[in-house]
This record gives structure tokens, C-alpha cells and sequence, in this order.
């Protein structure tokens, strides 16, 4: 009897009267729960779940998610001939893939100075991407779609854990199904989408961490991914400088006040 009394009261003490551990144990249902989702469930009804309980529950590990939700959507959008003639099938995708094909003998000089001479299709980032995945995967169609679309989403999820930290999954889901034309671009324009995921993640680590160098440059480097990029580079120059300008201003006046 002794040694069931002492048995059940660290049973109670470790399992029950811990809060830690009953959070944990929550914790690690709620993400089981999250892994069987994805693995069991069509991906836009495992994301719209979990963005319910994210909703109501905050427990969600990101890491966990972002894992699951890239590589479900991945393997969603991979579902795909990759292999089928241009003249068939005659759009962005393929032409990506075409130009993955072709990367193998280029040097990063010959893509720079393409650049300069034709800007248009031709931005160093995105080609030097091309040009290394050739050489490390070889002509492995499949490798590098499904690389490239883990890389898209991924970004998607760290989008959404810099807007909310802890409603990351609401705020993916806005993102997909509330953003006009969203999957669309995800699906066939991938440098477009590539490139503005790049900028907007630039601009909020600038305004929310501030990490001013890594958030410049990732959002200059997003037009040399894509050109489409400029003029959202521009107004957020323009939009910077007036800040600043109207701050300075504000400044000024305290300053002549307190005089």
C-alpha cells in the first residue's frame, strides 16, 4: 500500500500538478495531431483545420507546420508531366524548366553579362539559382520542381510567422485563398512569386526586427530575381524617404518649441 500511495502521488506530482508538463503533453497532441493532417488529408483541408485550431489554440509549433505544409503543398503541385515538350505545353513553368536544362554550361560572367544585354528574362539571381541547381542535381526535372516549390512555400510560412507569430497559420491561409490570384502565380509564375515573397519578408524583418542590412538586401535582391520587383522597390524608396523627411521635420519643431 505504501508503495502504491508513493507511486500515485508522483504520478500526480510529475503528470498533474505540473502545469509544464500538461502544457506539453497539449503541445505535442495538438502538433501529432497537425503531422496526421497533412499526412492523411487533402492539403487545403488539413491547412483550413489547422488554421481553425491555430484560431482558437496558439500551441502550433512552426517548425512542425512549415515542415508539413511545404512538403504536402509540394507534393500537390509536383503532380505534373515536367517532362512534356514545349510545344505542348508553351508556358512559364516549362520555359523554367527549359532553361534549368540548359544552365549546365554557363558561367556566372556569360549570366551577368547576358543581363546587361537583355535584363528582361535574364536576372542574375534567379539564373545563378538555375546554374547551381544543374550542377548539384544534375537533370533531375523532378528534383529541382520539388525544390523549388519547397523553397516557395517555406517562404509562404516564414511570411506568416513575421505578420503574427503566433496566428502564422491564419495568416498563411490569407494569404493563399484571400490574395487574388495567389496560386495561380504559385503554380506558373514562379520567379514573380519568388521575388515579391523575397521583398515583402525584406520589409518586414526591416520594420519589425529591424534588421536593416539583411532586410535591404533582400529586398534590392528581389529585382534581380524578377523585374516585376521595381516598382514596389521604388515606392517603398519613395514612401522611406518622405517617413523620414516628415520625421525630421517633426524633430525640428519639438526642437524650436523646447527653445
Amino acid at each position: 500500500n505504501l508503495v502504491n500511495d508513493l507511486i500515485r502521488r508522483s504520478f500526480i506530482k510529475t503528470h498533474i500538478a505540473n502545469p509544464k508538463n500538461r502544457i506539453a503533453n497539449k503541445e505535442f497532441s495538438v502538433n501529432l495531431f497537425v503531422v496526421l493532417l497533412f499526412c492523411f488529408l487533402n492539403p487545403f483541408y488539413a491547412l483550413s483545420i489547422c488554421a481553425f485550431l491555430n484560431f482558437i489554440n496558439s500551441r502550433i509549433n512552426y517548425r512542425i507546420f512549415s515542415i508539413m505544409f511545404a512538403l504536402s503543398f509540394t507534393l500537390l503541385f509536383i503532380l505534373r508531366n515536367w517532362t512534356a515538350p514545349l510545344s505542348i505545353a508553351l508556358n512559364d513553368p516549362f520555359v523554367y524548366v527549359s532553361a534549368f536544362q540548359t544552365s549546365y554550361g554557363r558561367s556566372l560572367s556569360d549570366i551577368y553579362y547576358q543581363f546587361l544585354l537583355h535584363p528582361q528574362g535574364s536576372e542574375p539571381i534567379w539564373q545563378i539559382y538555375l546554374w547551381l541547381s544543374r550542377i548539384l542535381i544534375g537533370d533531375h526535372i523532378g528534383i529541382f520542381v520539388m525544390s523549388l516549390y519547397s523553397i516557395i512555400f517555406l517562404l509562404v510560412a516564414y511570411l506568416g510567422k513575421l505578420v503574427d507569430r503566433k496566428r502564422f497559420v491564419v495568416v498563411i491561409v490569407c494569404i493563399l485563398f484571400v490574395s487574388p490570384g495567389f496560386m495561380n502565380n504559385v503554380f506558373g509564375v514562379w520567379r514573380h512569386t519568388f521575388a515579391l515573397l523575397v521583398f515583402f519578408i525584406g520589409i518586414l524583418l526591416f520594420e519589425f526586427n529591424k534588421r536593416k542590412l539583411i532586410s535591404r538586401i533582400l529586398i534590392y535582391s528581389s529585382v534581380l530575381i524578377h523585374l516585376v520587383a521595381i516598382p514596389f522597390v521604388s515606392l517603398y524608396g519613395v514612401f522611406t524617404l518622405c517617413t523620414r523627411s516628415i520625421a525630421r521635420k517633426l524633430r525640428s519643431n519639438r526642437f524650436q518649441q523646447i527653445k
